[in-house]
């Protein structure tokens, strides 16, 4: 049992070895190593839509009575030389209408890879070479809020209204103070949309290539990106407020009278927070410039043989073949927009778990290696006349 167990390590040491350590989330696009005269081509389309609906409607009626009368108070016709008096208490009210419609929060986000990696190269002479890339996307995104909102709001508060006639003796009346403080806040429509679009790099490599040779690389990429967002809003707010501390009577009355009315306050706060949309579009992957190359010195010319004609370079067929070879180079950088983008980022970490992996797979293989010798070892042993392998 114990020499299964070995074994199966052992298997599982080497498929844990032989695990690349790296593993990149990237489009790999190579012509390499073909003949002479051949004729190679890759042509890749890729095509991604992503649509975003949303539609709210909404409708809101808000009827708000508010009523209180600790007023209309009567003390009239006293005989007796007292005092009469109408003391009526405070009133105090708190109002607080919120209204919260069509609010809308949407992202869209594309997968950033780490780009296209393309290489042509070691290809032999007239060979043909060429790379197509057409990537097409579409984001299309659509918000509509529609929203009816009718408040109608009514508060009657009186402290007044108080009468006091006909009294024999002192006549006081004193009505109460009223406080109101109302707050009515409609915020209607707020969108906020988020769209992350990919901006994968590209790297290109064409060297190497037998003279003759036309290596081309086109790469087409059409990126569409359309938000529209329509708000409506139609709002009608009514407040009616009937507030009354005074309309005091005291007449006919023998003696002192007075009458002292209390004060009303009132605040009022009304907010209408309409059709607010922001938009905001973002690419994920930063494209790195590429570095600026040292200029190179010129090359000292060599003379040539006094009164000989001078050398050319390359033999009856063969001159121009460099010359070929540099203009294919030319003409493919061109198509290519004349730089090199760097890969994003998480290759680095992708490297980095690539090559935790393969240190495993190393110790699983001496820990392995370990255990056969000590096998053969013990092998050894028992074939020993006299011996008996150690457990």
């Amino acid at each position: 049992m114990l020499n299964k167990i070995k074994r199966l390590l052992g298997i599982i040491a080497l498929i844990l070895f032989l695990i690349p350590s790296r593993a990149l989330a990237e489009l790999n696009l190579e012509i390499v190593d073909n003949g002479a005269s051949s004729q190679n081509s890759v042509n890749i389309t890729q095509s991604s839509t992503n649509s975003v609906s949303e539609t709210n409607n909404s409708q809101i009626n808000n009827q708000i009575d508010v009523s209180s009368n600790p007023g209309q108070n009567t003390a009239s016709s006293n005989s007796s030389p007292s005092v009469t008096q109408i003391h009526t208490g405070d009133i105090k009210a708190n109002l607080d209408v919120n209204n919260h419609l069509n609010t809308n929060s949407s992202s869209v986000s594309e997968c950033c890879d780490l780009g296209t990696q393309i290489n042509v190269s070691n290809n032999g002479e007239n060979s043909s070479n060429t790379i197509n890339i057409d990537n097409s996307s579409i984001n299309d995104n659509k918000i509509n809020n529609y929203a009816q909102v009718n408040n109608q709001i009514e508060i009657n508060a009186s402290t007044g209204k108080n009468t006091a006639d006909d009294n024999n003796g002192t006549t006081h009346i004193k009505s109460g103070d009223i406080s109101i403080n109302a707050s009515l806040v409609n915020s209607i429509n707020k969108s906020n949309f988020s769209l992350i679009s990919s901006n994968d790099p590209t790297k290109t490599n064409i060297k190497n290539n037998g003279e003759g040779s036309t290596s081309s690389i086109t790469i087409n990429n059409h990126k569409t990106n359309s938000i529209s967002v329509e708000n409506k809003s139609n709002i009608n707010d009514s407040s009616i407020y009937n507030l009354i501390t005074g309309n005091n009577s005291a007449e006919e009355n023998i003696g002192d009278t007075a009458i002292i009315s209390g004060n009303i306050y009132l605040s009022i706060n009304y907010q209408n927070l309409l059709n607010e949309s922001t938009a905001d579009i973002n690419a994920c992957c930063k494209e790195t410039p590429a570095p600026t190359p040292p200029p190179s010195p010129n090359p000292t010319p060599t003379p040539g043989p006094v009164g000989g004609p001078p050398d050319t370079g390359g033999g009856p067929g063969g001159g121009g073949g460099s010359s070929n070879s540099s203009s294919a180079e030319a003409v493919s950088q061109a198509n290519v927009g004349g730089s090199v983008l760097g890969l994003s980022a998480t290759s680095a970490d992708l490297n980095f778990l690539g090559h935790v992996v393969y240190s495993l797979g190393l110790i699983c293989v001496i820990y392995g290696g370990k255990q056969i010798a000590k096998n053969q070892n013990r092998v050894a042993r028992s074939k020993k006349p006299g011996l008996r392998p150690k457990r």
